[in-house]
Order: C-alpha cells, then structure tokens, then sequence
C-alpha cells in the first residue's frame, strides 16, 4: 500500500517535470537555431558589402547598397536571406568577370616589372577605385 502510494507521488511529479524539461529544451535549441541562422545572414550580409565595395560594374553596386541601405535588410529574414543569396551570387559572377579581364590586361603587358606590380596591387585592392585605377593603368601599359 505505502509502496503504490509513493509510486503515484512520484509518478505525479515525474510528468510535470518531463514536460517542463521538454519545454525548456526545445525553446533552448530554438534559440540555438536561431542565433546560428542570425550569424551565417549577418556573414553573408558581410560578404556582400565587401563584394559590393570592390566590384567596378555600378549597377550591381547600385543593387547590392540599395538593398543594405534598407532597415529590414539588416534583420534575418527568409525573403532578405534569399535576396542576399541572389545579390552575393551576381557580386561574385561580376567580380570573376572583372577578374579575368584585368588579368587579361596584365597578362598582355611585356614588362615584368610593371606586370608583377599590377598583380600585387590586384590582390591588394580593396574597393572598386582601386581596382579602376589597376584597369586604368594596365590599360595604358598597354598603349606604350
């Protein structure tokens, strides 16, 4: 008799304290998720502002600032995290596109010297009037 009776008290707490660990547990891994998903949309929107910086096409440029410039770009969103997604693919084909045509510039250079400065200028450039002026220039090595 005593033994059923400690069984039921025990079994009566046991139910509301598996409900409440549940609880917290789940709102735990929720928070977890989201603060992951929060990070990866901020390093994201990182990557395209720093794209966005270096790229020389203007309307692409013009795209990328537009969309940060909003308020509700900077909150992690499912529609901001795919219109970032859209935006960093369009920097990176630009910037490959960009990529390729210097380097085709210095490629065509005959002075080494003039060549291997202009590479190392190139890895260096960090916004897109740097990487004009390498253009400019190779560009004018060229011509002489």
């Amino acid at each position: 008799m005593q033994v059923k009776r400690i069984n039921k008290i025990v079994l009566s707490l046991s139910i509301p304290l598996i409900a409440v660990s549940v609880g917290i547990t789940g709102w735990a891994s929720h928070n977890i998720v989201q603060k992951y998903y929060e990070t990866e949309y901020s390093n994201l929107r990182n990557d395209v502002i720093l794209l966005s910086k270096k790229t020389i096409s203007e309307k692409i440029r013009k795209n990328a600032n537009s969309f940060l410039s909003k308020n509700n770009a900077k909150i992690y969103t499912k529609e901001n995290w795919n219109s970032l997604s859209i935006l960093k693919e369009e920097l990176i084909q630009e910037f490959k596109k960009e990529e390729k045509n210097i380097n085709d510039a210095i490629k065509k250079i005959k002075s080494p010297i003039t060549k291997n400065t202009l590479k190392n200028r190139l890895k260096n450039a960090k916004t897109f009037q740097e990487r004009q002026a390498i253009l400019a220039e190779a560009s004018k090595a060229l011509k002489n």
